[in-house]
């Protein structure tokens, strides 16, 4: 007779920066078996205090990584997936956000780029008078 023995769940941690004109926002996940169970935190640099011209700053990028690192360390989370969304010609942006983790300890343990899309394609020119 066998006996039913509960499955363990692996847990994991992914932290998703993305990146929009002047913004930067960075969420914290937590999934079970590649499902997203859900949201743990998120800040940008609008929540952290900056304004105006102020947001596009690497002190900006880091000031925000600075306070995503602190809210792993008092959950104990040391080990993080991180997911860049963005070009990666303006990778400079996530550098300042990603040396903040990894000066506070926060073990990164892969790196995945990806871009979103338009999915319904370019507009379609204005049609000219006659």
């Amino acid at each position: 007779m066998q006996q039913n023995t509960p499955l363990l769940k692996e847990k994991t941690y992914i932290c998703l920066v993305n990146r929009t004109g002047n913004n930067l926002f960075m969420r914290i996940l937590m999934t079970e078996d590649g499902k997203m169970i859900r949201l743990l935190k998120q800040l940008s640099v609008g929540q952290v205090g900056l304004k105006g011209p102020r947001k596009r700053t690497s002190y900006s990028g880091e000031l925000v990584g600075k306070n995503i690192s602190d809210y792993l360390r008092l959950n104990n989370i040391n080990n993080i997936t991180l997911y860049l969304c963005g070009k990666k010609k303006k990778f400079y942006f996530f550098k300042y956000a990603i040396r903040a983790l990894i000066k506070n300890e926060i073990n990164i343990t892969k790196v995945k780029f990806f871009l979103i899309k338009a999915h319904n394609g370019v507009r379609l020119k204005k049609a000219k008078r006659r």
